[in-house]
């Protein structure tokens, strides 16, 4: 019984968590284009340059492999950001770290924040920024493979940010697992390694390293990730 009515509580914080949310006005993918192109042009004022740097962004995210990191998810993000922008250091760096951070995915490859973070460096070095702001943009980005907490506040929070996906309301979080399998499908024995990454983060003592998004997704997070683990049985 008190477990019982422990699932209800967390299902009831999930209805409440998702009204708020929804009571918002979120950014979607065209604001994303439109802040790109906002911060960009600040550092460079060939507008062809910025828009052709955009397409290759744009056609990278937009490729049918992509059932979950795409342009969505970069908004999705994008609007979890925007509730910590005032405790992060240089957000023009921050935002672009986001655009790019999964700008090359391929679900089979283990190189994929490597070759990520290249191609923000290409990009911000053809459009002229400095090299300092290119370093905070490619740190960030080489910080969501591991996603280990680190002595940097905003570097944490932007990591929290990129999972928060794992905290949403759980017909939202059906959505997310639907699409990751679907990514996914082309790596073997893919439904046996997502249960061991499930039981992992059920295991830590804290699946988000900042206390905003311990806060917020912490609990609900680990509920979906137990609903998760029951489909597989």
């Amino acid at each position: 019984m008190k477990q019982y009515i422990q699932s209800a509580i967390v299902l009831v914080s999930f209805l409440f968590l998702g009204q708020s949310l929804m009571a918002k006005t979120l950014k979607d993918t065209n604001d994303v284009k439109q802040t790109y192109f906002d911060i960009v042009s600040k550092y460079q004022k060939d507008q062809q340059l910025i828009k052709e740097s955009w397409s290759e962004v744009s056609a990278l995210y937009n490729d049918t492999s992509r059932y979950y990191h795409n342009m969505q998810h970069i908004a999705n993000f994008y609007n979890e950001l925007l509730r910590c922008k005032s405790d992060m250091e240089n957000w023009d760096a921050v935002f672009l770290a986001m655009v790019y951070h999964d700008v090359v995915y391929v679900a089979t490859s283990r190189d994929n924040e490597e070759k990520s973070a290249e191609k923000a460096k290409e990009h911000l070095t053809t459009m002229g920024f400095p090299q300092p702001f290119i370093d905070t943009s490619y740190a960030l980005i080489m910080a969501t493979k591991s996603h280990k907490a680190t002595a940097n506040n905003t570097t944490n929070l932007f990591i929290d940010a990129d999972m928060s996906i794992l905290g949403v309301p759980l017909e939202k979080y059906k959505e997310y697992v639907k699409q990751v399998h679907s990514e996914y499908s082309a790596v073997p024995n893919f439904a046996e390694k997502r249960k061991g990454f499930l039981k992992h983060f059920l295991g830590v003592e804290r699946l988000f390293i900042t206390p905003l998004f311990h806060k917020l997704y912490d609990q609900s997070a680990r509920y979906n990730l137990q609903q998760e683990i029951k489909d597989f049985q």
